[in-house]
């Protein structure tokens, strides 16, 4: 995460802004001899190129990003072939202050034009000295050609101390990729500026149709990057929808969308969170019965990115794909759910018992584990129904369920067979001993009486219990054995009526 600027960032602003103010005066005193007769088209021409090309940034990548000096190739080549150093950095001092961002604050316009002009201050000094000591033409195309590079570099290499001083290691990986995103696209843009420069001496007709060419290019470029930038986003959206469509959980469903965000912003550092974020830019994310945020946090090193009207809007129709997403991800938990509980009681209903018992019996031959089953049933619960109504038996169900889950542990099962029997799997259970111990524990959970909005109901369980596989290595002779219990503890005398229910006082 990036500090907060420190002192010595403060101080390295202070200087970088120095530095330009001197370069920016030096050049003025220089230019002096040429007061009287300024050339007037060369300067026009640099300078709306300048502005044309500062005014399109390049779509790299995912997102847009103002390539730094990379597409001002042209403009510090041409400036330096048709203008004199001095009115040359006049030149592009002018174009960058004006191009600088208007919606950033005014003390970072400042730091951000005048790290610039140092920049290009530096380039236009190597291409004077190296065109002073070769000579000729070709002495000053080449000088050009080198002091364009160290404006590149000494900017970059300025970016990074900034960055530095911010607290944002850039990996030694990137340094390169942050220096030339697009090395090619450089190389053209210089040639595009030398060709610029030598066609603009042969007079002012060559030096306007010339800067016309070179305007018209860079448009064609930027549409051609803009229209790649809209496939490539258009993709982007399209395979999130196909990869959220067969996400299976509300963790990929987030992390897929986390990552579209950052790949179609062209960012790094992407999340859904649970609450909005005072920072960056956001998109808020209704489904699966909440909001959550989309929330996209570039750093320094992204800094050069343009923020787009389109960006926020980007992230909306994400929010709507990932949306729809979590609503499928709940639909088909609930439809799994719905398959496998019981809708009264919510525990397993009996195809999901089934299951349980068969992967219990396949687990106990795999690992040779015993385990143990337990039928419960509930003495003559239809006089429940007819004494109390349906309303109070369902409670009475619903209470002796959860009663049922709560004694086992996570791995054991509970399912309702049907009417008023359950089944309980115990894994825990691999004695006939250990059985009756849990059946007479379950016995004694359920024989306090249940609350229902008619009172208080006192119910009747016969439980009857058989392990596996002491009484049977397959299901039918265990589940015989275990009905067979049942019906025997059921002969016992009760604690309760003749009938086996009571109303407890």
């Amino acid at each position: 995460m990036a500090r907060e600027p420190s002192g010595a960032a403060a101080s390295f602003s202070a200087a970088v802004v120095a530095a330009a103010a001197s370069v920016i005066a030096v050049s003025v005193v220089a230019a002096e001899p040429w007061a009287g007769g300024l050339p007037l088209p060369q300067m026009a021409a640099v300078v709306a190129l300048g502005l044309l090309v500062r005014a399109l940034p390049l779509e790299v990548g995912h997102g847009t990003r103002r390539l730094v000096l990379a597409q001002s190739g042209t403009v510090i080549v041409a400036a330096t072939l048709l203008l004199p150093a001095p009115l040359a950095l006049l030149a592009f001092a002018l174009v960058t202050v004006v191009a600088t961002p208007l919606r950033s604050p005014a003390g970072a316009r400042l730091v951000a034009a005048s790290g610039t002009i140092v920049a290009v201050g530096l380039g236009l000094g190597a291409a004077v000295l190296l065109a002073a000591v070769l000579g000729g033409l070709a002495g000053q195309v080449l000088g050009a050609l080198v002091g364009a590079l160290v404006a590149l570099v000494a900017h970059h290499s300025a970016r990074l101390g900034h960055l530095a001083l911010h607290g944002v290691a850039v990996p030694r990986g990137q340094r390169f990729a942050m220096l030339l995103p697009r090395p090619l696209l450089y190389l053209a843009s210089l040639a595009v500026g030398v060709a610029l420069g030598l066609l603009g001496r042969l007079g002012d007709v060559a030096l306007l149709a010339a800067t016309l060419v070179a305007a018209a290019l860079y448009v064609l470029l930027w549409e051609s990057r803009r229209m790649v930038g809209a496939e490539r986003r258009t993709r982007l959206l399209f395979d999130a929808t196909v990869a959220l469509q067969d996400a299976t959980s509300r963790q990929e469903v987030e992390a897929i969308t986390a990552r579209t965000a950052a790949a179609l912003l062209g960012c790094r550092h992407a999340a859904v969170e649970d609450a909005p974020s005072p920072t960056g830019l956001q998109a808020v994310l209704h489904g699966g019965g909440r909001a959550r945020w989309i929330v996209v946090r570039p750093d320094l090193a992204e800094a050069e990115r343009v923020r787009e009207a389109r960006d926020v809007p980007l992230l909306e129709a994400l929010a709507g794909v990932a949306a729809t997403a979590l609503d499928n991800v709940a639909l088909r938990a609930e439809l799994r759910r719905a398959a496998r509980h019981d809708p009264l009681t919510g525990v397993l209903n009996r195809g999901a018992g089934d299951e349980a018992l068969r992967e219990a019996v396949a687990r106990g031959r795999r690992d040779g584990v015993g385990f143990a089953v337990c039928f419960v049933d509930l003495d003559d619960f239809k006089r429940v129904n007819d004494r109390y109504g349906h309303l109070s038996g369902d409670e009475v169900l619903r209470t002796v369920a959860a009663r049922l889950r709560e004694q086992v542990r996570e791995v054991d099962h509970v399912a309702r067979l049907g009417g008023d029997e359950f089944l309980v799997v115990l894994h825990a259970a691999e004695t006939e001993a250990q059985a009756r111990a849990a059946a007479g524990k379950l016995a004694t959970v359920l024989a306090s009486p249940v609350e229902t909005r008619e009172g208080a109901i006192l119910v009747d369980v016969s439980i009857g219990s058989a392990v596996w596989p002491t009484h049977g290595d397959d299901l039918d002779a265990l589940l015989r054995h275990a009905d067979g219990a049942m019906y025997a503890d059921k002969a016992e005398p009760r604690h309760a009526d003749a009938a086996g229910l009571e109303e407890a006082s």
